[in-house]
């Protein structure tokens, strides 16, 4: 459950910057971003805690809504292949890759990832560059206190395949929805390897 609720997270962060966002869909991220970083720790620290998998699940649910009305982007592109061709759940694809699509949209994606850097109640001083990226080191932070991987070379997945990765992430449709321009596989290569 707890990488599964990584992947809600992710319907959440990606639906804030998708290209077909929404005041709804925003609506309902930020909400959801704020439950999964309350529920999904609790749950993984008391498993059998009813109160934390109920709000964990609620937050599934709403995130399943974000995705179904903003769509998602880079993030879920890369999330498939990994999962089609590299063998990975798709809960571990998303537990490990977030942060660095999180990161590879900074620039052309600021303004929602302040959004999400208030979900999850960091401090709003500075830029909003740096606020932005405050809200990266805060996901990290839940990858952490949710002990989902974090690497790629912590799975059984091979190196080898990660070109190839990167070429089918391309042709995904997420890659449309993605705010930043992806033309090449160069850029989705470096971010495999760098979640390596």
């Amino acid at each position: 459950m707890a990488t599964t609720g990584m992947n809600g997270f992710a319907h959440c962060a990606e639906g804030l910057y998708s290209r077909l966002r929404n005041p709804v869909a925003e609506a309902l991220a930020i909400h959801g971003i704020r439950m999964f970083r309350r529920f999904l720790p609790a749950m993984v620290r008391q498993p059998g805690d009813v109160d934390a998998r109920a709000g964990a699940l609620s937050a599934a649910h709403l995130s399943g809504m974000v995705i179904s009305t903003a769509r998602v982007g880079i993030h879920h592109a890369m999330c498939h292949c990994l999962g089609a061709r590299g063998g990975l759940s798709h809960g571990v694809a998303n537990s490990i890759m977030l942060p660095h699509a999180l990161a590879y949209n900074l620039e052309a994606a600021t303004p929602a990832l302040v959004l999400l850097a208030q979900a999850m109640d960091c401090p709003m001083t500075g830029s909003d560059l740096d606020i932005a990226a405050s809200g990266i080191e805060a996901v990290r932070a839940l990858q952490r206190d949710a002990k989902v991987p974090t690497r790629l070379r912590d799975t059984k997945m091979d190196r080898s395949l990660l070109p190839a990765i990167a070429e089918d992430t391309l042709k995904d449709r997420g890659v449309y929805f993605n705010p930043r321009r992806t033309e090449s596989s160069a850029p989705i290569l470096e971010l495999l390897e760098n979640a390596w």
